[in-house]
């Protein structure tokens, strides 16, 4: 992937107009040998002969979550309670493997990188560095991904060149749909559609540290339509402060407070205090859910604060989690 992405920067830059180059690697995830409906993907990446002995006593930092083989699990999914822990030496033995997949990646990067230069073009470039999604690693004693914890939905955004400060730190939330609308007005094309998202604008100063309360829609797709004949396996939104997660099959909801409850150990969907909130953000996760253009940009208010009625029924205290 990286010799190619070279060969077609090379074979654009020399071309007098603006070019763009996606390159996804596969590293670090996990080997397919069967059907990814069937979770075939759940066996260890692929991790090159030159860097097999990179990491040897890496230990997954998962493990020091409150959150890592949850120990109570009957506000989760059905799906979820019916999990047996995972054993520590099995995460251990996926998070070296993973460091090591990555090493391949990291060599990738900077082949692209000395290829922008060798074309002159690293001046005059924007490189930008993302996933698609997260990844649990035994958090709510769960391995891998499509989930609305904040491990999976959470990923970095990494830009570099065109000027950018370095070192900056910027707390905002952006989201994929912002990527194409901020690659477009950087080239001078104008999109044929209306975009859902907005431009990334990089903040400095006081302001890059100020979190926003942005309304994203949160959402995972389903390939079984059997199953899933909506073809989603859960929908909702996520701000910050709440994640609220409706699974389409079953119609199970999850409701975290992550200011009071940041490794999402409480289900508050069915806690009374917060009845207002789960209302509120199952209106904003429909309207996201259903909307084109600038209507996928509204500008909200923050979600209110729970209702302080004194301790719902059988509620105890985060730390009885």
């Amino acid at each position: 992937m990286a010799r190619r992405s070279a060969q077609l920067i090379e074979e654009m830059a020399a071309e007098d107009s603006p070019f763009f180059l996606w390159t996804s690697f596969v590293g670090p995830h996990g080997r397919c040998p069967v059907k990814a409906e069937a979770g075939g993907c759940r066996f260890p990446p692929v991790v090159a002969r030159r860097h097999r002995k990179l990491h040897p006593d890496l230990v997954a930092r998962a493990r020091a979550k409150p959150s890592f083989n949850e120990k109570v699990m009957d506000d989760k999914p059905g799906f979820l309670r019916r999990r047996p822990m995972i054993p520590t030496k099995r995460i251990d033995t996926l998070q070296r493997a993973r460091a090591g997949a990555l090493a391949a990646v990291d060599e990738g990067v900077e082949t692209v990188v000395q290829a922008l230069r060798a074309s002159g073009s690293a001046d005059n470039t924007l490189v930008v560095f993302t996933s698609d999604n997260g990844y649990l690693m035994g958090e709510h004693r769960y391995q891998g991904k499509i989930l609305g914890y904040e491990e999976a939905v959470r990923v970095p955004l990494v830009m570099a060149g065109l000027g950018l400060p370095q070192g900056v730190k910027d707390a905002q939330t952006v989201a994929m749909i912002d990527l194409a609308p901020t690659f477009a007005e950087l080239a001078g094309a104008t999109p044929l559609i209306e975009v859902d998202g907005a431009l990334i604008h990089v903040r400095t100063g006081p302001e890059a540290a100020e979190v926003d309360d942005r309304t994203l829609l949160i959402q995972a797709g389903a390939s079984n339509l059997r199953k899933f004949p909506t073809g989603w396996w859960f929908r909702g939104v996520r701000t910050s402060r709440y994640t609220y997660v409706r699974y389409e099959r079953d119609g199970f909801v999850e409701l975290y407070d992550r200011d009071r409850d940041p490794f999402q150990l409480r289900n508050r969907a069915d806690d009374p205090r917060y009845r207002e909130v789960r209302t509120e953000l199952a209106k904003r996760a429909f309207v996201l859910t259903q909307c084109n253009g600038s209507d996928c940009r509204p500008d909200l208010d923050p979600v209110m604060s729970p209702q302080q009625r004194g301790p719902a029924p059988g509620a105890g205290p985060l730390a009885d989690r």
